[in-house]
């Protein structure tokens, strides 16, 4: 009807191409068809995809089709500075606190096993330490997984282990930060280039919500 905005398509096969026209329907007769617009499904597999371009409110919308939605909270806030990718809109910029953050509840697929991928855009002032996405205890506690930073490397930390990748992500430069895991090798790639691999498993039990930000409550850098 005439309040209905939004339409969700159900049952879609993965990898796919589907194609939308709309027409409107009124009490005088159906209007023609409109253009007809495209859009292609995810690869099986994809259980998160945080757009950050909702630009206002408290809420980042997952495109993923699970609608795992995420709560901005404790000072993050959407920003105008951003990666230069196709359809961009917002970013959101988190304060250095231990407060800042997107919650979005635990679903399984969080809880990292043997493979996984993981990738984002990142920017931060200064190079030091920055936390950046993760499951960990409040108060800054007991490690799921995180990628993070300290004055030394960029890293990924487990219950058991930590596995660092021998540098620091540039000063004031949005970088594309993606790390992937294949049956317990771990392999880092920086703007599309692999700069690191080695064996890691991430031991994860904890079923916690995931953070982006201050992660677990831990204070980092903006």
């Amino acid at each position: 009807n005439g309040s209905t905005l939004t339409w969700s398509a159900t049952g879609l096969t993965p990898s796919t191409t589907y194609n939308f026209a709309v027409r409107a329907v009124t009490s005088t007769g159906t209007s023609a068809q409109s253009a007809v617009a495209s859009a292609t499904t995810f690869a099986l597999g994809v259980e998160l995809y945080d757009h950050f371009d909702e630009n206002a409110g408290t809420i980042a919308m997952d495109a993923s089709g699970f609608k795992r939605n995420g709560t901005l909270s404790g000072g993050a806030v959407w920003s105008k500075d951003r990666p230069n990718v196709l359809n961009d809109n917002s970013s959101i910029d988190f304060p250095a606190n231990s407060t800042a953050v997107v919650t979005t509840p635990n679903a399984s697929a969080f809880n990292f096993g043997s493979s996984y991928s993981l990738a984002l855009w990142v920017k931060t002032p200064v190079v030091g330490t920055v936390h950046i996405i993760g499951q960990r205890s409040s108060g800054c506690g007991a490690v799921g997984w995180e990628l993070a930073q300290d004055g030394t490397s960029l890293y990924m930390a487990g219950v058991a282990s930590r596995q660092n990748f021998g540098q620091l992500l540039p000063a004031g430069v949005w970088t594309h930060v993606a790390v992937t895991n294949n049956a317990g090798t771990q392999t880092l790639y920086i703007n599309g280039a692999q700069v690191a691999s080695g064996t890691f498993g991430v031991g994860n039990h904890l079923a916690l919500p995931l953070h982006i930000g201050a992660v677990g409550g831990c204070t980092g850098g903006e």
